[in-house]
Formats: C-alpha cells, structure tokens, sequence
C-alpha cells in the first residue's frame, strides 16, 4: 500500500478523532511525546499510525499504534523470529486490504524426507 505523511490526506472526522485520542494514549503509556506518523493506503481501508516516545528523540524508546478509525488504537508488538520469518514468505506485491482481520496464508516448509 501507498504510505502518506502529516494530516493533509485525513478526513475533517479523523483529524479530530486523532487530535482527542493520542493526547489520551500519551497519558494512558506515559509518553513523553505522541506523534501521528501517517497513513498507510490498504485495499478497502486504510491503517492509521502514531508512535509514542518514552524519552528524548535521540535516546528514545518508541512504540507504535495502528487503527482505522483515528480514535481506537492498538499497540503493534515487536514480531517473533516465527512471525518475521512467516512474513517473509509473503509475495511482496500484495497488497494490504485494509482488512485487520484478513489472515495471509504463507507456503510451509515442506517437512525433511525420511531416510529410508
């Protein structure tokens, strides 16, 4: 999906609902800072992303968010090596639908032959 910076490309609805929600995620995770991060385009929706940083920017602990809506975030976790390795195995030309639910299907390994 395309990726877009700043607030321009949001509609009226969620600038405001953004403008209300991350003052809140920022108090609720104790962030010294809380910037909307951009847009990434999906499919049939699109995700919402902001980070917060614990510290100074230059010796930052940073967390990410998503949502669809401007208003109800969820904490994007740091993948596992399982997870990571998984989407690699991902066609890179796909594209993200927009759907949070939406599940990829990844190829399996194909188990080691039995010597025999």
């Amino acid at each position: 999906g395309a990726l877009a910076m700043g607030y321009a490309f949001l509609s009226g609805e969620a600038k405001a609902a953004i403008k209300v929600s991350l003052p809140v995620l920022q108090r609720e995770y104790g962030f010294k800072k809380m910037h909307f991060w951009g847009k990434i385009k999906g499919m049939a929706g699109d995700y919402l992303v902001a980070q917060g940083i614990t510290h100074s920017v230059k010796d930052a602990s940073k967390q990410f968010f998503w949502c669809t809506d401007g208003a109800s975030w969820a904490q994007m976790l740091e993948p596992d090596a399982a997870s990571r390795e998984a989407c690699a195995k991902i066609n890179p030309a796909a594209l993200l639908t927009g759907d949070p639910a939406f599940q990829y299907t990844v190829p399996r390994s194909a188990p080691p032959a039995e010597e025999g």
